[in-house]
């Protein structure tokens, strides 16, 4: 026999898992900076992920709850973004080379819903 705590954890796993979520941005989070392109945010930068990249969404149905990062999630839509698929120069988006050789590029992602974009270092050796 299971206690009533258990029995209420897979109640919740439940409905969590069927639910129709309505996500929205739970965490204070800081504003992303814009890169010299405009309309296009600066993400991941070298092999450090700053902290103002993280954000938590919440289910307002069943509370579930998760992180997600601006590199890789709109914060509009929370869907995944998709990436170009050719680095470009570092120096367009951020305006220095970062590194004197040249070891990163920028790969931008888009959201394909709507306009969100972020521009994330990648190591290109």
């Amino acid at each position: 026999m299971t206690n009533i705590v258990d029995y209420l954890k897979t109640e919740i796993n439940k409905l969590q898992s069927n639910c129709k979520h309505k996500w929205s941005i739970t965490s204070p989070h800081d504003e992303l900076r814009e890169s010299l392109v405009p309309n296009i945010y600066l993400g991941k930068e070298g092999v450090y992920v700053p902290g103002n990249t993280k954000f938590v969404i919440t289910c307002s149905e069943c509370s579930l709850s998760g992180t997600r990062y601006y590199t890789d999630t709109c914060p509009k839509c929370f869907i995944t973004l998709k990436a170009d698929n050719i680095l470009s120069s570092r120096e367009n988006y951020k305006g220095d080379r970062f590194d004197k050789f040249g070891y990163f590029g920028v790969r931008v992602s888009r959201c394909p819903n709507n306009d969100f974009t972020v521009a994330n270092d990648e190591f290109n050796q």
